[in-house]
This record gives C-alpha cells, sequence and structure tokens, in this order.
C-alpha cells in the first residue's frame, strides 16, 4: 500500500525570503487530511522559519529528514 505525505511550505516573499517546510500531513482519509493541511498553512503568517519546527503527524511516517 502506498502512503502520500502532504506538504505545507511556507513560500519566500521578496522581502524577506523565509521559505520552509511547515509541515507533514498523512493523505490516509482525503478530504479531512487537506483541512488538517490548511490548518497549518493558515499559520504561514506566524511561522517563523528560524525558529519554528514543522508540524509532524505522527502518521506521516515517511517524512524527509528535518
Amino acid at each position: 500500500m502506498k502512503h502520500a505525505i502532504l506538504v505545507v511550505s511556507r513560500v519566500g516573499q521578496p522581502d524577506d525570503r523565509a521559505a520552509c517546510m511547515m509541515g507533514y500531513v498523512s493523505d490516509h482519509d482525503g478530504a479531512a487530511a487537506n483541512r488538517r493541511a490548511r490548518r497549518i498553512a493558515d499559520s504561514a503568517a506566524t511561522h517563523n522559519c528560524a525558529r519554528d519546527r514543522p508540524v509532524v503527524e505522527s502518521s506521516a511516517a515517511q517524512v524527509p529528514p528535518r
């Protein structure tokens, strides 16, 4: 069985260039996974790439190293 991971990224802007992975969400439950990923993305305005760790769901077992 294949296991897919949704990756939530903060895209750098011209004025700050801060870009990073904000979270990893298992897609095992379809639309609910998209809602969880959207919640993580909604925090992009306050996410500090230098300080904050990505959110990693426990079911997202195949996450790349941080």
